[in-house]
């Protein structure tokens, strides 16, 4: 039986309830308030369905208690993507579809650790077609540099405006022309937060900015805001290589996930949007190997070697921990973001021939290495205990 004969038939019981009631004593009037209260939890109960049908996407997170906030207007992730890569359908139910119109080029499908993303290179892009109303709006994303052009990946097309991505730099906002009012140019450090290639979770509203990659085990993102906030020029739509800069600052992307609301949401809101992306897309649970600060220096000098290219060797502790093992190598390290040079944070560093690392080095606190497998030490070049070493 489909939902809408199920509501028929309630809508008959309720009604020869109701006309029974009128002739029933009052015991059984207690019978009648008892049936009619579980007509209700059916009834919502039904209405709870056809919402899951509506919006399908929504099926797994509300299994875990988990719903979105409301004001939903654009989602798009991999599972959405047509087979020819023309149409990536809105998963909202407000029909936004990115397809002919707003849209460039073949869009694609890559793999990544837990979940595939939606990818292209300078040549493929999109506009989402809503348009950013004064503050009302919250944008999230989670993506990433995927190639060697590194320019703008999120570009206002009405305005010089840019989200998360700029110059090879990640973690950077840039909102409009820049005012006497504390408002405009770069609302974030212009250095960028995170190096040129790992994932990150970019959450952005106009006055308000915060990206993290997850390295830490953080489930929120870090507010980046040095200033009052964006221009109050009309932004116009986000666009991904069709934006007002596409012709001189397009990039090579990936994205796993975007999701647009019509309004400016609340900390609270936002951090639950901010865990639920981190969770699915960022954190990976790192096993119990060997790891010690440092850099693996034998006799003052690096052992190690760097692996390109950048974009598929760049992230977090663990995804350093599988391109090892990807590629082989029973060693490795990682260097974070309080590196100095933008350009070597987050990037991976690999050993040919591990070595032996006796003591953590309490001064560097910017790379920490590694042995791939659990069940070997670096003091003994993570090797296995029946080839310990004198």
């Amino acid at each position: 039986m489909d939902s809408t004969s199920k509501l028929l038939v309630i809508a008959l019981v309720l009604l020869c309830l109701c006309c029974s009631s009128s002739v029933a004593a009052y015991g059984a009037g207690k019978v009648i308030k008892a049936d009619e209260e579980q007509i209700k939890k059916d009834l919502k109960e039904l209405e709870l369905e056809k919402h899951r049908i509506a919006n399908p996407m929504r099926v797994e997170t509300e299994k875990k208690g988990f719903s979105l906030p409301k004001g939903l207007v654009a989602r798009y992730n991999a599972s959405s993507l047509s087979k020819d890569g023309k149409t990536w359908k809105d998963l909202s139910s407000q029909g936004n579809d990115i397809k002919s119109g707003n849209r460039k080029g073949k869009m694609k499908i890559g793999d990544g650790y837990k979940y595939t993303y939606v990818y292209g290179s300078k040549e493929e892009g999109f506009k989402i077609p809503v348009e950013l109303t004064a503050n009302k709006w919250t944008f999230f994303a989670v993506a990433k540099y995927n190639g060697e052009s590194t320019e703008r990946i999120f570009d206002s097309t009405d305005i010089n405006a840019l989200w998360g991505w700029h110059g090879s730099k990640t973690g950077v906002y840039y909102g409009g022309n820049e005012k006497t009012d504390d408002r405009g140019g770069w609302v974030t450090e212009e250095k960028g937060a995170h190096g040129v290639h790992p994932w990150v979770l970019m959450t952005v509203q106009r006055d308000a900015f915060r990206t993290t990659t997850g390295q830490n085990g953080e489930k929120e993102a870090v507010p980046r805001s040095k200033k009052k906030g964006a221009s109050r020029e009309n932004m116009g739509k986000i666009a991904v290589n069709m934006g007002k800069h596409a012709a001189t600052e397009s990039s090579d992307w990936a994205i796993y996930e975007i999701l647009l609301f019509s309004k400016a949401l609340k900390i609270a809101d936002i951090r639950v949007v901010e865990e639920y992306l981190v969770d699915k897309y960022l954190l990976t649970e790192m096993p119990d190997v060997d790891i010690k600060q440092g850099h693996g220096l034998v006799n003052g000098s690096f052992a190690h070697i760097d692996k390109t290219p950048w974009f598929e060797n760049t992230g977090t502790p663990d995804f350093c921990r599988r391109q090892a093992a990807k590629h082989g190598y029973k060693m490795w390290g990682h260097r974070n973001e309080n590196h100095g040079k933008n350009e070597w944070k987050n990037k991976c560093f690999f050993f040919k021939n591990p070595v032996e690392v006796k003591t953590a080095d309490a001064s560097d606190t910017t790379h920490i290495v590694a042995c791939t497998a659990q069940g070997v030490e670096l003091s003994n070049a993570c090797k296995p205990e029946s080839e310990k070493n004198d």
